[in-house]
């Protein structure tokens, strides 16, 4: 005895979903028309589609695995909205800058070897040891002493120093800001190749116009990072949307 029962996910994509334990309904007796109840007490309408395209079925736990899927609101494709890698690359740098305490510009770097694995990410933010409630965060005042820059590292330096390979010769660095002088020369001096930035805001101050001299010199490639998506969010609740399906976690 069978229970043939079609179920039309989307105009592109038909599953039949056979269990061998129920009355007989064979596929010619089905039409567009029919609602067929599921084992899971589902309603599901058959959209107009021939009912001839499936007479041979997949395996019974394949089968249960799709149906199972398609009545939890889950694709059985793989999604298409994914994260290129330079999208996630830029992404590790802006999430690295929230670590940032720099109350007016949070930058956030990360540099990716020719295997596009990460091997080190960094934040602006005063050094190690240094206690930044003692330290200035304003960026003018009388005395250059009691701003931020004298004292401030840069997230390509932290970047650079935090790197959990034994060099990063070779490897790109993805940053929200087009890096200064000083940044180009750590980027020289540690062997980075690529510079890919997202904003280059300073592009006409002196500090950037040494910085494009220093990398042209040095033969060091750098463009500009257009994203495809204006912002990319974050949900813890996430996760829970969909539940267990088949006594799985994932």
């Amino acid at each position: 005895m069978q229970l043939y029962c079609f179920i039309a996910k989307d105009e592109f994509t038909i599953f039949l979903y056979c269990i061998r334990e129920s009355v007989g309904i064979e596929p010619s007796s089905l039409d567009s028309g029919h609602f067929i109840v599921t084992t899971r007490g589902k309603f599901l309408q058959l959209l107009p589609v021939d009912c001839r395209v499936s007479t041979t079925c997949r395996t019974m736990e394949e089968d249960k695995e799709a149906v199972s899927a398609h009545l939890n609101g889950v694709s059985t494709g793989k999604r298409e909205d994914y994260l290129e890698w330079p999208e996630y690359f830029m992404a590790v740098a802006f999430l690295s800058a929230q670590r940032s305490k720099d109350p007016s510009s949070q930058v956030g770097a990360c540099i990716v070897n020719q295997e596009k694995k990460i091997v080190g990410i960094g934040y602006n933010g005063m050094p190690n040891g240094c206690d930044d409630d003692l330290l200035p965060w304003c960026r003018s005042a009388e005395d250059h002493l009691d701003t931020k820059y004298p004292y401030v590292c840069h997230a390509e330096m932290n970047a650079i120093m935090n790197k959990n390979s034994a060099d990063v010769k070779g490897c790109a660095i993805y940053v929200a800001l087009f890096p200064c002088n000083e940044c180009a020369k750590l980027i020289i001096q540690a062997g980075l190749k690529e510079v890919i930035y997202l904003s280059d805001k300073y592009h006409n101050t002196p500090g950037m116009i040494a910085s494009r001299r220093l990398l042209d010199l040095a033969g060091i490639q750098y463009r500009q990072f257009v994203p495809k998506r204006t912002q990319i969010v974050i949900d813890f609740n996430s996760i829970n949307k969909f539940g267990k399906l088949n006594n799985t976690t994932e």
